[in-house]
């Protein structure tokens, strides 16, 4: 690799072709990148930043020399994927069903639209639980929340980096909630996939397992289950996460908050001929069932 000769002083240029002379003489590697990145913006601008931040300069390095070969080793079109399951972020892999990220991140599914006959099955549920799942898993100060997280995930403009010791603290910080809002990711998914996309609610999962998956079988071509298969809830934690069931206001501000992810949840579940979930309807959520708040949150259990 070549080094520029003005990029710094005497000490500088050392300590960059130190850092070089420990790379090895020939680099194989690979990345996904859009169509647009033809060989020549490879070679000159993605590989040349890459391999700075790499070796930590923060410097721009020269283009790769000619002889350096630059091709496209596959492409999505060619990934022999049949379906994927998006559970969106924090609605938990409701009774064993897991996401790739396919929902939170635009590049994952404008990346897996174009797999040629790709299903999606995906997964909602509510707002209220889904968000309070969340700021407990990511926001909550480390003494109170159920990871050994050393610092809270960053949100909003301003990449805002505080934790919180109560839930209800959320509500002076709406950019919060609308950076975990998922109902702009709903509808691209919707007009990514059109009819490639099967959606349910965690409702439909939670009373009517048989007639859900039976549901998605069909959707991906196969026969339904046999009258011998068993549907049970995996991964489940019960208990109160945070004092958000105790604080009805709290409940109202984040509801009110919220609202357009629910519109957004109703709109898409009817335009696919879904049912809407009376739960939905009402804009119930797990503090409204006794059952769920009986237990310990740090634990996970297995159930019929």
């Amino acid at each position: 690799m070549e080094v520029h000769q003005h990029v710094g002083g005497d000490g500088v240029r050392e300590e960059m072709l130190s850092r070089v002379a420990l790379m090895p003489r020939l680099l194989n590697g690979g990345f996904c990148a859009p169509a647009s990145c033809d060989r020549d913006r490879v070679a000159g601008e993605v590989i040349p930043r890459f391999l700075a931040h790499f070796l930590g300069f923060d410097v721009r390095l020269p283009p790769l020399p000619p002889a350096a070969e630059v091709a496209e080793v596959s492409h999505w079109s060619r990934f022999g994927l049949d379906f994927v399951v998006a559970g969106i972020n924090s609605c938990g892999m409701a009774r064993g069903l897991s996401h790739p990220g396919l929902s939170h991140y635009a590049r994952a599914r404008h990346a897996l639209v174009r797999v040629p006959g790709l299903k999606v099955v995906s997964v909602v549920c509510d707002p209220l639980g889904r968000f309070e799942k969340v700021f407990w898993e990511m926001h909550l100060c480390r003494k109170r929340g159920p990871l050994d997280r050393k610092d809270p995930v960053t949100f909003g403009p301003e990449r805002n980096g505080r934790c919180f010791e109560r839930i209800g603290e959320a509500l002076q910080y709406p950019e919060l909630i609308e950076h975990w809002n998922v109902a702009q990711d709903l509808g691209s998914m919707d007009a990514l996939f059109g009819p490639r996309l099967w959606i349910l609610h965690q409702e439909s999962l939670r009373l009517a397992g048989r007639a859900a998956y039976d549901g998605i079988a069909g959707f991906l071509g196969q026969r339904p289950f046999g009258a011998g298969s068993e549907f049970g809830r995996y991964n489940s934690a019960r208990g109160h996460r945070t004092e958000l069931c105790h604080n009805r206001s709290v409940i109202r501000g984040l509801k009110r908050l919220l609202a357009p992810e629910y519109q957004a949840i109703e709109a898409l579940l009817q335009a696919r001929g879904r049912e809407v979930p009376e739960q939905l309807r009402r804009r119930d959520s797990r503090c409204d069932r006794p059952e769920e708040l009986r237990g310990d949150p740090f634990t996970k259990e297995r159930g019929a």
